[in-house]
């Protein structure tokens, strides 16, 4: 089977080339279908070549067709023709387009060297293939398509509009588009445009010709919707992307060092890739770190909107030489995910997020800022964040928030600061100036480690600390106001281990305190103490006049002490 094609290709190909009919001067009309090819360097002050027909292709065989003065397009596709292949040459100089062929279809162009010309170098039909080609120092934009344009490997450069322009359904990748005048890449919609480099275009306003619109003048813009942007390097352009209508998807596209990156209307799905700060993220987005990122004045992410997700990925937001906040939510937002990254070393807070609900930080590292390591509003979860020398709190949230398996440590103020109706859980909390762990009314602080602290676990009204271990706190170990619950904790060699500061309607129970100043301290009235044990405490209990305390039993050495009194409090 091989061997016969081999055969019939080498019948065929005398009768190719002898098909081939030469061009020798210009003007040139061609109106029969046909093969054409250039045999020398050609100029004309008029239109250089003329296609009447379908199912032509013009070989520039390495010449170059040149225009003069007064000429008008270099080549010239008329009415409706198809499947017309241009290749393999120069087109420069003429007073129009390098190539007009806007009303063909299924136009080929490839290994095309297409410049100076004075309009657009290349305008294409529908579904046109460019491959290969380069437009250089146009006067309209470089390549120019109808719709559904296929264009690869174009170095489009200097061009006095757009570098590429493609109507509905094109798909644009592995292009270079630097330094023209107007945008780099303009696509109506309903295409694709990846893997390009957009650099340096649309800093020049330059009032539009007719017949090379041009809308706008960015990096890369959208003017209409279902368009996939993915992949891209759009660096020092004017604007950088732009998305016009609402319904496209933009995804790990590099967009920095442009005068403003990012205008887009509401309603694209957006995936953005940040490699450079400030960004102010005023659409609903993922965003995440292209890497770490260093700052040296303002803020780092501002947030905008909602539904807002930032995935540092595993990287760093770093800042110098006083600086804002590293991530800084603007105005009440809801569904803020902050995620898996470090914050460290700005002036303000490493995140605040004061008006935020029902948001989500987790995995994160927030070292040495200036105020807060993270500040957030009511209804959020924190999970798994490491706060650390940072000059305020290490963690404050509001209402109705949940901070699990948290640490923080060295901070100047409290480690973790709860709201009201708030849960701290399995979180450690040491070395910090102030509270380990604060909680006001209606919260819960459970399995959490607290030491070295000035005072480890502070709870307000109506609150519960449970199954705690508070160690070498300066003040207090555990403190408690009226109506809480302090059960099952262990607290050791701080001033008082635990103080119930006021009543009623507080319960103590089942606490092992040791080695304390005072081991537990009951104030106020209306409350109630049973099944506590003390030992080696300089005082193990004081209680005040109107509280329920069970008695308390000195059992060193009485294995058989609960026989005797289940409820009892212990010394031992």
């Amino acid at each position: 089977m091989r061997i016969l094609r081999a055969l019939i290709l080498m019948a065929a190909a005398p009768a190719l080339i002898a098909a081939q009919v030469p061009i020798k001067s210009l003007p040139f009309f061609i109106e029969k279908s046909g093969s054409y090819a250039l045999v020398r360097n050609l100029a004309s002050d008029g239109t250089g070549i003329t296609v009447a027909a379908s199912h032509v292709s013009i070989d520039l065989g390495g010449f170059m067709l040149q225009g003069q003065s007064n000429s008008a397009n270099g080549i010239d596709v008329r009415s409706s023709q198809t499947d017309v292949a241009i290749f393999n040459g120069s087109i420069t100089g003429w007073g129009l387009a390098g190539v007009k062929a806007d009303n063909a279809m299924n136009v080929n162009m490839h290994d095309l060297r297409v410049s100076g010309n004075g309009d657009c170098g290349l305008r294409v039909g529908s579904a046109a293939i460019v491959s290969d080609v380069v437009s250089q120092a146009n006067g309209g934009s470089g390549i120019v398509g109808i719709d559904s344009l296929v264009a690869s490997g174009i170095e489009s450069t200097g061009n006095g509009l757009w570098g590429i322009e493609a109507g509905a359904g094109s798909v644009l990748t592995g292009n270079s588009v630097v330094g023209n005048f107007g945008g780099g890449i303009l696509v109506a919609g309903d295409g694709r445009v990846a893997g390009n480099s957009v650099i340096g275009n649309g800093k020049l306003a330059i009032e539009t010709p007719a017949n090379c619109s041009a809308a706008t003048l960015a990096g890369i813009a959208v003017l209409g919707a279902n368009a996939v942007v993915e992949k891209n390097v759009v660096t020092g352009n004017g604007l950088g992307l732009q998305l016009m209508q609402p319904g496209n998807l933009v995804s790990g596209n590099v967009v920095k060092g442009n005068r403003f990156n990012y205008e887009f209307v509401p309603g694209n799905q957006l995936e953005l890739l940040v490699a450079e700060l400030p960004l102010r993220i005023e659409w609903p987005a993922v965003v995440t770190l292209a890497g770490t990122l260093v700052i040296t004045e303002g803020d780092g992410l501002i947030v905008a909107a909602d539904g807002v997700t930032i995935d540092l990925g595993g990287h760093v937001l770093l800042a110098r030489d006083g600086t804002g906040t590293a991530i800084l939510v603007d105005g009440p937002r809801m569904g803020l995910v902050v995620k898996n990254g470090t914050i460290q070393g700005w002036e303000a807070a490493g995140i605040d997020a004061r008006d935020t609900l029902g948001s989500l930080f987790q995995d994160l590292l927030l070292h040495e800022n200036g105020m807060w390591g993270l500040r957030c509003g009511n209804g959020n979860k924190v999970l798994n964040v490491v706060a650390h020398g940072n000059a305020l709190d290490g963690i404050l949230v509001g209402t109705d928030t949940l901070v699990q398996a948290c640490t923080a440590t060295a901070n100047g103020n409290d480690g973790i600061h709860l709201g009201e109706h708030a849960m701290a859980l399995q979180c450690v909390a040491s070395e910090n100036v102030g509270f380990g762990v604060r909680a006001f009314k209606g919260s819960t602080v459970r399995e959490c480690t607290a030491s070295h602290n000035s005072m480890g676990i502070a709870i307000d009204e109506g609150a519960t600390v449970k199954e705690c271990t508070a160690s070498y706190n300066t003040l207090i170990g555990i403190r408690a106001d009226k109506g809480s619950v302090v059960e099952g904790n262990t607290v050791q060699h701080s001033d008082k281990g635990i103080a119930i500061m006021d009543g009623p309607g507080s319960r103590v129970t089942h606490n092992n305190v040791t080695g304390n100043f005072t081991g537990l301290l009951v104030l106020g009235t209306g409350n109630i103490a049973y099944c506590n044990s003390a030992s080696s405490n300089g005082t193990n209990y004081q209680f005040a006049d109107g509280n329920a305390v069970a008695l308390i039993h000195d059992v060193t050495g009485d294995p058989a002490f609960w026989v005797t009194d289940a409820w009892g409090n212990l010394s031992y």
